[in-house]
């Protein structure tokens, strides 16, 4: 298959459409309007409703639309978006690689402060059986009066 034929079939067309909106900032997709202009094979593949392993792997079976994708990911944002007088006031752009970077700094927090609280968790269980041995102690000391 060329790549004009290739890139003629409804599913090619699918994926293109889909890039097309995310680079315009403008998807359908819920969990694509959630993430600020992220352009990678998960998002264009979940816009477009198609499988991410028919670009995403380097013998796809769409291998033009891939060469597309991964252009518009080293591309990075359009000139317009990163110009300081057409965004003043806004945020920036946030690149696909700086957002993996901040959410593997937040989930090595979270595990920190989870690993934290399973600590505090378990010295609270231990604390909570001793105070069970005392209490049954007392009470067999307290039967033993009578």
């Amino acid at each position: 298959m060329t790549v004009k034929d290739e890139l003629d079939t409804p599913i090619a067309k699918d994926f293109l459409a889909a890039l097309k909106r995310l680079q315009d900032g403008c998807p359908v997709n819920p969990q694509n309007k959630k993430k600020p202009r992220v352009v990678n094979f998960s998002s264009v593949s979940r816009e477009a409703g198609h499988s991410r392993t028919l670009i995403a792997e380097k013998n796809c079976q769409y291998p033009a639309v891939r060469k597309t994708v991964v252009a518009a990911m080293s591309a990075g944002p359009p000139e317009s978006e990163t110009s300081p007088n057409d965004n003043a006031g806004e945020k920036p752009t946030i690149t696909a690689m700086m957002l993996v970077n901040d959410l593997r700094i937040s989930k090595a927090e979270l595990r920190a402060e989870r690993n934290m609280y399973a600590t505090l968790l378990t010295e609270a269980d231990l604390y909570i059986a001793k105070l069970e041995a005392k209490l049954a102690r007392l009470r067999s000391d307290q039967d033993r009066r009578r």
